[in-house]
């Protein structure tokens, strides 16, 4: 997880989120508290998860080994392609998504690979 600097002035803030990564897409994502999102992996998109507004616990399967930690407002994570992952919203959050493919209906599908390791049951 990276820490995002804030500056602060009269005016108000800039949060500097990303600034070494040629971005080719970006999402908004609005998630409802207790919904798992993710549960897969990419062969060759890598991301960053930015979370702009409430909390998500965040998952990745490595090993075999489920990792977890809680991701705030303000705070950013990087998913590595080929790593399993997946959030689940402690509540209604919005989730800031970006990489640097450029990404289409066919290439996000022929790119992502379901692999179902989180459930409710299992948190």
């Amino acid at each position: 997880m990276k820490k995002i600097r804030v500056v602060n002035d009269y005016k108000g803030s800039i949060f500097f989120i990303c600034n070494r990564y040629l971005i080719k897409y970006l999402n908004l994502i609005i998630t409802k508290k207790n919904q798992i999102r993710g549960n897969h992996y990419h062969k060759k998109n890598s991301h960053y998860i930015y979370i702009a507004k409430g909390k998500i616990k965040y998952f990745e399967l490595k090993n075999n080994k489920i990792f977890s930690k809680i991701i705030k407002k303000n705070q950013i994570v990087f998913t590595m392609k080929r790593i399993p992952h997946a959030i689940i919203s402690l509540n209604t959050s919005h989730i800031i998504e970006f990489g640097n493919i450029k990404l289409n209906k066919k290439f996000y599908k022929s790119d992502t690979v379901e692999k179902k390791f989180i459930t409710l049951k299992n948190l």
